[in-house]
């Protein structure tokens, strides 16, 4: 039987019991999913490099936490993500964009929010704004 989660204050605890929290991250984490595609409104580059990594810090962590491979494997690339910015080597950025802005779109379909929706289509736009890919 499948359940389909609303809102869990522990992640961990949802994952244990089985519900499927890769379909529920925009319930899960609304305000922080809100704020996040705020910022990227004007688009990826828009966020200071050091805001970024806080950001990245702070979604990796709870996507790590919660269980799913689907959302470790963002996580992971989130945290690759910010080994490039903060080392300043950006070559690589673009694909790692494109490659978390892909994974949040195919975990998206089962979000009612439509964020992830929203969240995906964004960091894969933000890839390459400027043809560049070493952004």
């Amino acid at each position: 039987m499948e359940f389909e989660v609303r809102f869990f204050v522990n992640a961990r605890t949802a994952v244990k019991k089985g519900y499927a929290m890769s379909t529920s991250i925009g319930n899960t984490f609304p305000a922080e999913l809100d704020s996040l595609l705020d910022a990227l409104k004007g688009g990826v580059t828009s966020i200071p490099p050091d805001r970024a990594v806080q950001v990245i810090d702070s979604w990796s962590s709870k996507l790590s936490g919660t269980g799913s491979p689907e959302l470790g494997s963002i996580a992971r690339d989130l945290d690759q993500l910010k080994s490039g910015l903060t080392s300043g080597n950006l070559a690589g950025v673009n694909s790692l964009l494109s490659g978390i802005g892909s994974k949040v779109s195919a975990i998206s379909a089962s979000d009612s929010s439509g964020k992830l929706s929203q969240l995906g289509e964004a960091l894969s736009a933000g890839a390459a704004p400027s043809g560049d890919p070493s952004i």
